[in-house]
């Protein structure tokens, strides 16, 4: 395998009709990488080179449309056409946002399996767009772990914070159902082992409870009982003898009094238990821990009501770039 395409991250369009072309435009002009040695950052675009030059929030960085991940510059946002879809942004359909965002995120999957890239950053979709094109599309996340023979789990992490999910992209109403001893047993485990790679030392983990007051001693439900179990099968094991993980807490207490800093790691049930208060405390970036490539993403959607605007934070698009090559260097 060639050096340039070890080196190289690809970066899927996402949906064209959101923010993600702009959040990653002020993320590239932050870098300064004409100043920096980082890896290939390329864009995978099936919209065609003469009208994707022609997108206003691709024309204040430098631009190198390649054919092939050879031509690649590390000085430069390079662009692999891969398509010939001639389409603007704001011309752009539900149903052709959808085409263009699935082909990018086919293409990069298929570049990650091959290990021409190193890894995957994917800006955000729209997913009942993309499901109009592929059955039974859940998210990113799952898609990219099809046919790898493995679980991914997501993992949220900003400053000093981690956060792993236990369920993911389920309706409520199924997430106790999915809530057993080895799933939160594989959530703490996977949590430890990601704050282990960013060397953090001092991992002192939460474990949230599904229930309201933790079920009140099951008065109020009893799947804290499955979160217990996996807490003391933790507990017990001596490979974490130096990790603090306490639980299971309600959620509502413990992120009010998450600004002291008791705790680095945070076990989340599900979706929204856990996003909502991370994101209240500012930018994050998502990480899939356990695929054989690195994928990082923003932590938000496409944002189509501010899209166009010059209104988008690209902090955590930022942060998805800087966490990308920061796990690569500890590979």
């Amino acid at each position: 395998m060639e050096e340039v395409k070890k080196r190289t991250f690809a970066i899927t369009i996402g949906d064209i009709r959101g923010i993600g072309l702009e959040v990653l435009s002020k993320a590239v002009l932050k870098l300064n990488l004409h100043e920096k040695e980082l890896p290939f950052l390329t864009l995978i675009s099936p919209v065609e080179e003469i009208t994707l030059t022609s997108i206003p929030d691709l024309k204040d960085i430098t631009i190198k449309i390649v054919q092939k991940l050879n031509d690649c510059d590390n000085k430069k946002l390079n662009i692999l056409i891969t398509d010939t879809i001639r389409t603007e942004p704001t011309k752009t359909d539900k149903k052709l946002a959808g085409l263009i965002a699935i082909k990018s995120l086919k293409t990069a999957k298929k570049l990650a399996i091959k290990g021409e890239v190193e890894g995957i950053i994917t800006l955000p979709i729209e997913k009942s767009a993309v499901s109009l094109h592929y059955k039974n599309f859940i998210g990113q996340t799952e898609f990219l772990a099809e046919d790898t023979g493995v679980e991914p789990e997501m993992i949220f992490y900003r400053d000093n914070l981690s956060l792993i999910l236990v369920t993911r992209h389920i309706p409520l109403s199924n997430v106790s159902a999915q809530i057993n001893r080895d799933r939160v047993l594989n959530a703490i485990t996977s949590l430890i082992n990601f704050m282990r790679m960013m060397a953090i030392n001092d991992i002192r983990i939460a474990v949230l409870a599904l229930n309201p007051h933790a079920g009140e001693g099951g008065l109020i439900g009893d799947e804290e009982e499955e979160i217990s179990k996996a807490i003391e099968d933790i507990k017990g094991n001596k490979n974490y003898s130096d990790c603090l993980i306490t639980g299971p807490h309600p959620p509502d207490a413990l992120f009010a009094h998450l600004n002291k800093g008791d705790y680095n790691g945070i076990i989340a049930m599900y979706h929204d238990q856990g996003l909502i208060p991370m994101k209240m405390l500012g930018p994050s970036v998502n990480i899939t821990w356990g695929l054989p490539f690195i994928r990082t993403s923003p932590d938000h959607g496409p944002a189509f009501d501010i899209a166009g605007k010059g209104r988008a934070d690209e902090r955590s698009m930022l942060m998805a770039i800087e966490t990308a090559v920061g796990l690569l260097s500890k590979r």
